[in-house]
């Protein structure tokens, strides 16, 4: 029905199947997720939840235990649209690698849209309400973003609205990855708004280095390298492992303060960890000996 969309001058793609193969790997993550709560209502209502309660198990494994079952459920889904869309002569030049970040921003969409879809669940418990809270939240979401239409073709106040989307953050990066053989990694990296580092244990991370690379802030714990990685309140922020709330906390003021807030501390970081840096250092250190 939309195959002629691409003629519209400057719209960025050959084929549309091709285009619209990534928004609609998302939007299906984003409505599934979005629908998450509704299980947890059937079982409050059969009294599941209430026999749950009165045993050992955390509190926190019956929440994380559906989270992790709707991530497993969205990236089998995903994989079968991607299959479908080939089938339907969609190409990705990006392969493997554009499809593992494509799946990653299925998941890391989807994760928190269920959480807050469990949350709603247990605060209202009426099927109704949750029904009507989540089609306030994903239905603007989804025709504010490029899922069915190019950013660059849209009217300007969509594309201002979209900029501020999660959805479109994560369609963007999934587009970009998979369609070129060598994707620009780090114009993928800049559609994300904070990167998280949730580690228990952790002697170093490159992908810190990578955060860094591309000037974003990091929420990370406060263990083995990331310590000293992280400057808190300059190139970001720590917290204890394994506090859910502090996490929280860190990744609200990095939102709060926005990314220019931490821009100088991340350029200065970057300079100074830069390849021609550690290799005059590792030559004055040479010259020394």
């Amino acid at each position: 029905l939309f195959r002629r969309v691409v003629d519209i001058p400057g719209f960025p793609a050959g084929s549309y199947i091709t285009f619209l193969m990534p928004g609609i790997v998302l939007m299906s993550a984003l409505y599934g997720a979005g629908w998450t709560g509704m299980g947890v209502i059937d079982e409050l209502d059969r009294g599941v939840i209430d026999r749950l309660l009165v045993t050992p198990t955390s509190r926190a494994s019956i929440i994380g235990g559906r989270l992790l079952s709707g991530a497993i459920t969205n990236v089998i889904g995903s994989l079968l649209l991607v299959v479908l869309g080939m089938l339907m002569s969609a190409h990705y030049p990006g392969g493997v690698l554009g499809m593992l970040v494509l799946l990653a921003s299925a998941v890391m969409l989807a994760t928190p849209i269920g959480a807050l879809s469990i949350a709603l669940a247990l605060t209202l418990r009426r099927r109704e309400s949750v029904i009507g809270a989540s089609n306030f939240v994903l239905l603007p979401m989804t025709f504010l973003s490029p899922v069915f239409m190019a950013s660059n073709v849209m009217p300007a106040w969509i594309q201002s609205a979209a900029r501020f989307s999660p959805l479109t953050w994560g369609v963007e990066a999934a587009r970009l990855a998979l369609g070129q053989a060598d994707p620009d990694w780090r114009r993928v990296t800049r559609l994300g708004v904070v990167l998280v580092l949730p580690y228990r244990v952790i002697s170093g991370s490159a992908i810190a280095a990578r955060a860094v690379g591309a000037r974003r802030p990091m929420a990370a714990s406060a263990v083995g390298g990331l310590k000293d990685a992280i400057e808190p309140g300059v190139t970001g922020e720590l917290f204890e492992p394994a506090d859910a709330d502090g996490l929280a906390r860190a990744v609200e003021r990095i939102l709060a303060r926005g990314s220019g807030f931490y821009a100088p501390g991340l350029e200065r970081a970057a300079r100074e960890t830069s390849w021609p840096r550690y290799a005059k250092r590792i030559l004055e250190f040479v010259s020394s000996l």
